[in-house]
């Protein structure tokens, strides 16, 4: 009798989850994944570049073009692209429908652009940005701010301060453990950070990186003078640095926005260690 109540129960609730997912409208449900493609990735400023919008739009009625309604090719101002849609009182049906529509632009300055897609009725669609940069002045095709490190190796990582959308400088900060085994942590700055980018004959594809966007950062050791007081908190005082010398290079080849691959080059004759792969640290 037990076995035959709870199957009932179960098949109850099945039709009113059923129920409910008819009644409430498409757009409620899967909220759509929209995007912004830009194509070429990275270009030096002057060339024109493609916008693509896409994704799965809520039903029949799905964009038709786009244009770019607010744009001023002389500063790094935001960028909105209109998407031409049917009046709300249009006809549609109601199954799902994958849509993609293009526009143009071409940026004046260098620099990171933010690129805002909304409809002529006044729906939100999708965020993007776009990068424009040069050959002498290389730009990162995203914001490495953050934490790094390589799972299988805990205890060392990077953290990174990064000015991506507006002057691209970068710092960071290496942290590690002595060589001698002692257990005591060791901090180095990067500093002096360029960017290698090969992404210039790239046609107007939305993939994330297609190829590698390299890191090249000079490695700083900053060695602390004697503490004059007694320390401080947790044995920590603060002192005038007695030395401060460059130990190397540090590149780093970045395959995504959350991965990459670390090496080092240490003088007197650059020889290249590899030391991993890293990612970035999510929380």
């Amino acid at each position: 009798m037990l076995t035959r109540i709870v199957r009932f129960l179960l098949k109850v609730s099945a039709s009113l989850i059923g129920f409910s997912a008819l009644a409430l409208p498409s757009f409620a449900q899967v909220p759509p994944p929209y995007t912004i493609g830009v194509g070429p990735l990275i270009a030096e400023a002057g060339q024109s570049r493609t916008l693509v919008i896409s994704g799965i739009w809520p039903n029949g009625c799905i964009p038709q073009s786009a244009a770019i309604t607010a744009f001023d090719p002389g500063a790094l101002r935001d960028v909105v692209i209109s998407l031409s849609v049917p009046p709300p009182d249009a006809q549609c049906t109601l199954a799902t429908e994958a849509f993609s529509v293009s526009t143009t632009i071409t940026p004046q300055n260098i620099g990171v652009q933010k690129l805002t897609a909304v409809t002529t009725n006044g729906q939100f669609v999708a965020n993007g940005e776009i990068v424009t940069s040069s050959f002498a002045e290389q730009r990162a095709l995203f914001d490495i701010s953050g934490l790094w490190y390589n799972p299988s190796v805990p205890g060392w990582g990077l953290s990174f301060s990064h000015q991506h959308s507006g002057s691209g400088a970068a710092f960071g900060t290496w942290y590690v453990y002595r060589a001698d085994g002692s257990g005591a942590p060791k901090w180095y700055t990067l500093q002096d950070i360029k960017w290698d980018v090969p992404l210039w004959r790239a046609g107007p594809t939305a993939v994330a990186v297609p190829v590698p966007q390299i890191l090249t950062a000079t490695v700083y050791e900053t060695v602390g003078g004697e503490c004059p007081l007694a320390p401080l908190l947790i044995e920590a005082c603060l002192v005038q640095p007695k030395e401060v010398k460059n130990v190397g290079r540090m590149t780093i080849s970045f395959t995504s926005r959350d991965t990459g691959y670390i090496a080092i080059e240490r003088p007197p004759a650059l020889l290249f260690q590899a030391l991993g792969p890293i990612e970035r640290l999510k929380f």
